[in-house]
């Protein structure tokens, strides 16, 4: 009697383990994060040819973000970006271009300062 309720508890801690490593892949896969530290950014694009949900963000060659919504209106397409680092300042006057580069058309939305940040604004909160 001892050996199957042992039997029984352990298939019952390894159903657990497999959903909640189920759950936690799940959620990997997506992208979902639960420390959500970053912020967001609204751009008007006049096309947004081969973007896409989960496109890279990159702010002077360095991956920090990624698309998150798509919405074509009348006249632009609005893109959602997400900017993971919470502490990253953009400055205002930049140039956002969605661009395409590599063997297999790799898509990313290039975020280029025209000008360089000042020394106040590097400690402002974003």
């Amino acid at each position: 009697m001892r050996s199957r309720a042992i039997r029984e508890g352990s298939v019952g801690l390894l159903t657990l383990l497999g959903l909640s490593l189920f759950g936690m892949v799940a959620f990997w896969v997506q992208g979902l994060r639960l420390d959500n530290t970053g912020y967001q950014i609204r751009v008007e694009f006049p096309e947004a040819s081969g973007m896409q949900p989960g496109t890279p963000v990159r702010y002077r060659g360095v991956k920090v973000g990624r698309v998150l919504d798509i919405k074509p209106t009348s006249n632009q397409v609005e893109v959602r970006l997400e900017i993971t680092s919470s502490t990253l300042v953009i400055p205002r006057d930049v140039m956002i271009r969605s661009s395409q580069s590599g063997l297999l058309s790799e898509n990313f939305v290039d975020i280029i300062p025209n000008q360089a940040l000042s020394e106040e604004m590097k400690d402002e909160n974003p």
